[in-house]
């Protein structure tokens, strides 16, 4: 039993070494709609209008959306050749095998999502709301899922969304517990 939790471990790890490869895009992303935001807030500047200490927090919290959000993309569907991966798994947990790595693809479909139900609710007022915070992740993940199977860059499966909403919720809840949630960006 602790040999095959530390496989797993090891698995997921190893795994999630390719999206920390993916930050680097993640962030120029991030610096790109960095200098157009603040273009912006100069032009605002000019005019008169001087920027409030929630939207330094705002410009932030947008920042790490976009680098997740690059990150997020590369790792689901750009990192992939076209019609490298197809098929459809509408089974519920159908992924969930016998091996360290399909039990891996199951746990880091949660973890890809975390981040969803944490940032975006931060970010924006009306993700705030639990209900509409996962509806957005579901919608997310069916969107990456359909495109995926459109180009075959990845299988269709149930599970991902599943797992994916999952994620969001637990992100959500993590916002909910350690934020509070009446300070808006």
């Amino acid at each position: 039993m602790a040999d095959s939790v530390k496989e797993l471990v090891l698995t997921i790890c190893g795994d999630m070494l390719e999206p920390i490869g993916y930050m680097p895009h993640g962030m120029i992303a991030g610096f790109l709609f960095l200098a157009v935001y603040l273009l912006g807030i100069l032009a605002g500047r000019a005019a008169g209008i001087p920027m409030k200490v929630q939207e330094k927090k705002r410009v932030m919290l947008l920042y790490l959306c976009v680098v997740y959000g690059t990150v997020l993309l590369e790792t689901a569907f750009f990192s992939r050749e076209p019609g490298s991966r197809i098929g459809v798994n509408m089974e519920l947990f159908g992924t969930w095998g016998e091996t360290a790595a399909s039990k891996g693809y199951v746990i880091e479909n949660i973890l890809m999502f975390i981040p969803f139900g944490i940032l975006f609710p931060a970010c924006f007022r009306f993700l705030k709301n639990g209900f509409v915070c996962v509806a957005a992740a579901c919608l997310t993940s069916v969107a990456i899922e359909t495109a995926q199977y459109l180009t075959g860059r990845g299988f269709c499966q149930l599970d991902d969304v599943v797992m994916n909403v999952l994620g969001t919720t637990l992100g959500w809840l993590l916002y909910r517990i350690f934020c509070n949630s009446s300070d808006s960006p």
